[in-house]
This record gives structure tokens, C-alpha cells and sequence, in this order.
């Protein structure tokens, strides 16, 4: 490993086993939303799920989910800023794991050039923002029904 990793593990950081199935580019919201938490609306593909990232909270409470101040394993850390529309706004996400811990994909990309790590929530790039919350899945996600003409 090269020195910038023997830095990082001083801080806790460290690079467990995942067993992922592809090594293809993808960052931490497709790991945690198609990986982790296997949500069936998050689709890589279809860029529908954007306001994810400009409206995260309102867009996660739709979803099902509900801050937390008791999380548990493989509940799902927020990290946001306030964006420049007012707003917060999401730029990293990451599952919770025991000892006030996260597990998260840092950077786009794959895994050799930017692997999922295990740190403690509060050790993460500055530009992944001050504000860190944390959300349970209250009930599952059951879309709107379409109007019938």
C-alpha cells in the first residue's frame, strides 16, 4: 500500500473484503442504493433519481426513509452541504456500521482506483460537507399508482 494509505489507517480508515460483483465505474450512490441497500428505484441508468442529490432529505423521506439518532447496522449516512439554491444537497453516501463507523465507495470509478473504505463517519474529504445525517427505512418504497383515463 502506498503511504497515503498507512496516513489514512492511522485515522481508522481501512479497505475491507466487499464482495461486490463487478469492478466496472460507480461511486457511492450506486453502491449503497443498488449494492447495500438493494433499492429497487435507484437505476443507474435512468437518471430519474437525481433529486437525490438536490433534494435529499424530502426526497428520501418519499422513499420511505426517516432520520435517525439510534442507527444501526447498515442504516444510511447522509453527507450534505447547503447547496447554492438554498437547499441540502448530497454529495456522499455511505451504509452505518457499529462504533459510530461508515462503509462507503470513495470517488467514481473502479474499485482499484478508488475502493470502498470503513472509516469513522466523521473522517471522510471535506468537500463531501459538514452535515452528516442519518436515515432508517421506515416503510418500503410503493410508487404512485398512474392515473387511468
Amino acid at each position: 500500500m502506498s503511504r497515503h494509505w498507512d496516513e489514512l489507517e492511522s485515522y481508522g480508515v481501512k479497505i475491507p473484503a466487499i464482495d461486490v460483483d463487478y469492478i466496472a465505474d460507480f461511486g457511492c450512490a450506486e453502491y449503497v442504493f443498488q449494492h447495500g441497500l438493494n433499492e429497487e428505484w435507484y437505476d443507474p441508468k435512468n437518471k430519474s433519481w437525481c433529486l437525490l442529490h438536490e433534494k435529499t432529505p424530502e426526497f428520501l423521506k418519499e422513499k420511505g426513509y426517516v432520520l435517525t439518532y439510534a442507527p444501526k447496522t447498515n442504516d444510511l449516512v447522509v453527507y450534505l452541504r447547503t447547496s447554492f439554491k438554498g437547499g441540502m444537497r448530497a454529495n456522499h453516501f455511505g451504509l452505518y456500521r457499529p462504533g459510530n463507523r461508515a462503509i462507503s465507495k470513495w470517488g467514481c470509478g473502479n474499485l482499484a482506483k478508488h475502493p470502498i473504505v470503513e472509516h469513522p463517519i466523521e473522517y471522510v474529504p471535506d468537500s463531501y460537507g459538514p452535515e452528516v445525517l442519518i436515515f432508517k427505512k421506515l416503510r418500503s418504497y410503493i410508487p404512485a399508482p398512474s392515473p387511468s383515463f
